[in-house]
């Protein structure tokens, strides 16, 4: 981090940053050291960081090279910035270029090739997977999406006018075929990854359908 993003984000004269544990104050202090930054009277904020007088409601002030408790600063109106680890931030950025790798967005759910049942990359990296109205941890699954043992489903969207196939459990077979229109009812099928290219994709999905019915019950 240069010294004027940091000073963007956490210098000001009515700027304080909290740090809530004494870990995360050791980090902010070596950073604001980095950057020039001491107590007021020349002290190095190397030698200590006075944390555990104020502990976890201990505030910085860089522009003054003091501290204070959080109601302090609250009661003069200062702005109180939440200190984030800045290898919570890096684990963070990592999770979002592996997401954005994979062609995922967090928090977003998505399907494997050859699965039935929805998938989730949460901000931490877990991935969860979705089975009804029931979630579960997955170990691995991540791993292997980024070797490439596992790969991401994706969608198609027919042309308008195109031919297409849906899951029907009110017809013999359990299919039909529609036609793409681009209407609502269209793209809810498509919203709900319930649009098939062939009768055959659709009739596995059929079959998947039946599988998971007769589990629940």
């Amino acid at each position: 981090m240069t010294k004027q993003e940091f000073d963007k984000l956490y210098v000001g004269k009515t700027k304080v940053v909290h740090c809530p544990t004494e870990e995360l104050a050791i980090e902010f202090l070596k950073e604001a050291h980095r950057h020039g930054y001491k107590w007021r009277y020349g002290r190095s904020y190397l030698k200590n960081s006075d944390w555990g007088i104020e502990k976890e409601e201990t505030c910085y002030n860089l522009s003054f090279g003091s501290f204070a408790d959080v109601n302090y600063y609250t009661k003069l109106g200062y702005e109180i910035v939440e200190f984030k680890s800045f290898k919570e931030e890096k684990e963070m950025n990592y999770i979002e270029q592996v997401a954005k790798m994979l062609g995922v967005e967090i928090g977003k759910k998505f399907k494997i090739e050859h699965r039935y049942y929805y998938y989730e990359i949460d901000e931490e990296g877990v991935v969860w997977c979705f089975v009804g109205d029931k979630k579960g941890e997955v170990n691995g699954v991540l791993e292997h999406l980024i070797t490439g043992k596992l790969k991401i489903k994706k969608q198609w969207k027919p042309k308008l006018g195109e031919k297409y196939w849906s899951v029907d459990l009110s017809e013999t077979n359990g299919v039909e075929y529609n036609t793409w229109d681009d209407y609502e009812f269209d793209k809810n099928l498509l919203k709900h990854d319930a649009v098939y290219k062939t009768k055959e994709e659709a009739l596995q999905a059929y079959q998947k359908v039946i599988k998971a019915l007769k589990e629940e019950n």
